[in-house]
């Protein structure tokens, strides 16, 4: 036999019994409508918020997201207070999560494809790796040009057209790099 499950609210959920959260847990878990990403607080595209917003955000998705703190960001997000944001249904919920999942796993992808660097060997053995310390601050730095007092204003720009300038100076990077190697490469044969 089929259990219907009532559509609660997220306080609702919140504030049941463990047996009870435990039954929505399993739905929550096996329904299309609450695993499959839905902007039901329309918050549209993260891409649309600010760098810094969208940079705070991958690093919360770095730490672990828990459940108060998605209840936060969407409250941020959307300017409704806590209070409507828990009141919206628990599948709703869970559907919006899913949709913020997904544009996190959307932008880390692109900027991957868009902002890749395959170290050079070189590079490795000297300990590039260090700078993975620094994560997000780097993208700040550069966007500065290296200025610590403009990082608020770069964190202010539209994460669209940071992006962008990230990746012109990476084609610039590249470009340089490919024709350094070509006029060493013809010094040597000649």
């Amino acid at each position: 036999m089929r259990r219907k499950y009532l559509d609660i609210s997220l306080i609702q959920y919140i504030n049941s019994p463990d047996h009870i959260k435990e039954e929505y847990d399993i739905a929550l878990m096996y329904s299309n409508y609450a695993t499959e990403p839905r902007d039901t607080l329309k918050i549209g595209p993260l891409t649309s918020q600010t760098f810094g917003k969208v940079k705070d955000i991958q690093t919360m998705y770095i730490k672990g997201l828990w459940l108060k703190d998605t209840i936060n960001l969407l409250s941020e997000l959307t300017g409704k207070a806590l209070k409507e944001i828990v009141s919206i249904s628990v599948f709703d919920f869970f559907a919006q999560k899913a949709y913020l999942d997904a544009e996190i796993r959307r932008i880390v992808d692109t900027e991957g494809k868009l902002l890749a660097y395959t170290p050079t060997m070189e590079e490795e053995a000297a300990g590039l790796d260090r700078f993975n310390k620094f994560g997000v601050a780097l993208q700040l730095d550069s966007l500065a040009g290296g200025d610590v007092l403009k990082w608020e204003e770069v964190r202010a720009l539209p994460y669209e057209i940071a992006i962008l300038k990230l990746v012109i100076d990476k084609t610039k990077n590249d470009y340089s790099k490919d024709l350094n190697d070509i006029i060493k490469a013809k010094h040597k044969h000649n």
